[in-house]
């Protein structure tokens, strides 16, 4: 007899086992792969969210950074009005530059309320970032 016909195949039957372990391993591994693929979507699809809404603040902060020196510019303006027209010592253009000043604080008052709303959105924005730290 040759040494082929006298092997011990029982060896084989324990390797078919630890195969399909193996198999079984990969397949939970895949799994978890897939799955992970799919939470990272999950989490980047939310930072580009997060990115997007930043951006649009960023825009609006501008905005209103713009709309302040605007202001800043028409206050200084007001105040030159108001000193000529205290140096004249005329009645004539009080009540016009009264008008003015009323418009310029109304406008404060607008530029008051849009910052707070800022404020707001940041503080969101910020709070959405810890939100995923606790994550």
């Amino acid at each position: 007899m040759n040494n082929e016909q006298n092997h011990d195949y029982s060896d084989h039957k324990h390797d078919y086992s630890e195969h399909k372990h193996d198999h079984l391993d990969h397949e939970q591994w895949q799994a978890d792969h897939q799955s992970w693929h799919i939470e990272h979507s999950k989490l980047l699809a939310t930072l580009h969210s997060i990115e997007a809404e930043i951006h649009e603040h960023e825009a609006q902060i501008l905005m209103h950074e713009q709309e302040i020196m605007t202001h800043e510019i028409e206050m200084a303006h007001h105040e030159e009005i108001i000193s000529a027209h205290e140096r004249s010592g005329e009645r004539t253009g009080h009540d016009g530059a009264q008008v003015n000043h009323d418009t310029q604080h109304k406008s404060h008052k607008v530029f008051a309320c849009e910052h707070e709303q800022l404020k707001e959105r940041h503080q969101a924005i910020c709070n959405k970032f810890k939100e995923l730290n606790l994550h």
